[in-house]
């Protein structure tokens, strides 16, 4: 038997028992905390990226002209990701990336294995703007610019807290965790 007053900050669960819901979070994280997060992100994204991809592979920013709303350009960029997976499929290969959207500068930042396409191929796919393509530089330099362009997007307030940095494919190799001397995780 379940009581009313018993549910008021709770529900109940599939088995049958009253779960207490976690209450929402009222406290911004503290600056110094924030730091360590931002750093930390940078250190997994650099890391996804050398374990998944080679100097072989691309780096591409898409431009969305114009005052387009974000609704539609997050449509126009998962129609453009299922385009493009499917012409790996017809080709017979895999396709990994990780992309980063940002509302600001209405762009997208996209890095994927090489494959079927070019970068005319590619620009002429995404038909929305500008397509500007390079081949990956996997040296510091490139991977600190991109890792700022990352955390740049947290500290001006465009992501939302909770909400992720980046969008990774599914079938990304997950690089295996630093350990430091002390046997910890770094």
């Amino acid at each position: 038997m379940i009581h009313e007053h018993l549910l008021t900050g709770s529900r109940q669960g599939q088995t049958g028992k009253i779960l207490r819901l976690r209450r929402a979070k009222f406290r911004p994280t503290k600056d110094c905390q924030r730091r360590i997060n931002e750093r930390d992100a940078q250190r997994k994204l650099q890391r996804l990226i050398l374990a998944n991809f080679t100097t072989e592979d691309i780096e591409t920013e898409l431009i969305y002209p114009g005052e387009a709303a974000a609704e539609e350009a997050t449509e126009d960029l998962r129609k453009f990701m299922r385009q493009l997976r499917m012409i790996y499929r017809a080709a017979g290969s895999e396709l990994k990336y990780i992309y980063l959207w940002d509302q600001e500068k209405k762009s997208v930042r996209l890095i994927f294995n090489t494959g079927p396409l070019g970068r005319d191929d590619l620009a002429r796919l995404w038909g929305h703007g500008g397509a500007y393509s390079n081949r990956l530089r996997l040296d510091e330099t490139w991977l600190d610019g991109l890792a700022a362009s990352l955390t740049a997007r947290s500290r001006t307030g465009q992501r939302q807290p909770g909400k992720r940095r980046w969008s990774p494919s599914r079938n990304l190799k997950r690089p295996e965790p630093e350990i430091s001397e002390r046997g910890e995780p770094a």
